[in-house]
């Protein structure tokens, strides 16, 4: 009996949580309280196939909503990309080839307001 009724309070918090992420029509979006990317730190735009960068953005909440992270990566791996600090292996290339990868930071508020930014790195086996 313990394990439905659990169940079931998981179902209405769950219901409740995605009701308050949602702006109904009678409400208006407010842009001034979106997050904002204070720092994107990728502290080199060059790199060989397979090398490794440490990356790491900054956020403010105007509203001190909780935030959450977002990292893509057009090419290689990202170690985790749901923290404000992660690291990227660029991909390797047997081949001798350059290439740009694009680095996306993206940090999202509770209310689902987000701000994102870029950076470019390339490829390079020189």
């Amino acid at each position: 009996m313990s394990v439905l009724r659990n169940v079931g309070m998981g179902l209405v918090v769950t219901g409740l949580v995605v009701a308050g992420c949602s702006v109904s029509p009678e409400q208006t979006f407010d842009a001034s309280k979106r997050p904002r990317i204070t720092a994107l730190q990728v502290p080199t735009n060059r790199v060989a196939p397979g090398g490794v960068v440490n990356l790491h953005v900054t956020a403010q909440s105007p509203d001190d909503s909780k935030l959450t992270y977002r990292w893509e990566a057009t090419a290689g791996t990202l170690s985790d990309g749901s923290v404000p600090s992660p690291v990227w292996t660029a991909p390797t290339n047997g081949f001798g080839q350059t290439g740009m990868v694009t680095i996306t930071a993206r940090v999202i508020d509770d209310k689902g307001r987000q701000d994102a930014q870029q950076a470019q790195i390339a490829i390079d086996s020189h």
